[in-house]
């Protein structure tokens, strides 16, 4: 659970089943899939599709700073366009629930599966609520309490990648 100014930003673990013992562990095989959904949405927000500015720092490897591509195959075009359509759909929901709730006392988005997730830092910039720009940013107004829920080695991840980035920011 991390607090941010008046928002408070929480991750919440799933219980791990079982794993099979004819599968890759299962740890690997989840964060690997979360990962490779970031690499989809890094290359959408490149190729001008929308603006991402945090995706990317979930994609680098802690241990020397650079991108981890695992040998990754080139995005094709349809699969960014779809990772777009999907982003800015869920973009215009939430952006539409935070504008027609601003005047209630608390509100809660939570983030099922949330992966790579970075609703929630687009939302502290201004950019989420303001996403064309503009010249500026919309500032969230009032309080919003958001959470993610995923399997604990990806929440791992990304609290990992979130410290090392703005670690004297996160309480």
């Amino acid at each position: 659970y991390i607090r941010i100014a008046k928002n408070e930003y929480h991750h919440i673990m799933s219980h791990q089943p079982l794993p099979n013992p004819s599968s890759p562990p299962l740890n690997d095989a989840i964060t690997s899939t979360s990962l490779t959904a970031a690499r989809v949405k890094s290359s959408a927000s490149s190729h001008g599709y929308f603006v991402d500015p945090y995706v990317d720092h979930f994609l680098l490897n802690s241990s020397n700073g650079r991108r981890s591509e695992d040998a990754a195959p080139a995005i094709q075009p349809m699969i960014r366009r779809g990772y777009a359509a999907r982003q800015i759909t869920i973009d215009t929901v939430i952006r539409a629930f935070l504008r027609i709730t601003e005047l209630k006392k608390r509100r809660q988005v939570v983030i099922l599966g949330s992966g790579m997730d970075t609703t929630f830092l687009r939302y502290l910039d201004g950019s989420l609520l303001c996403p064309e720009g503009g010249g500026g940013s919309a500032r969230p107004r009032g309080r919003a309490d958001w959470y993610e829920v995923d399997h604990a080695s990806v929440i791992r991840h990304k609290i990992s990648a979130m410290t090392c980035l703005w670690g004297s920011h996160l309480s």
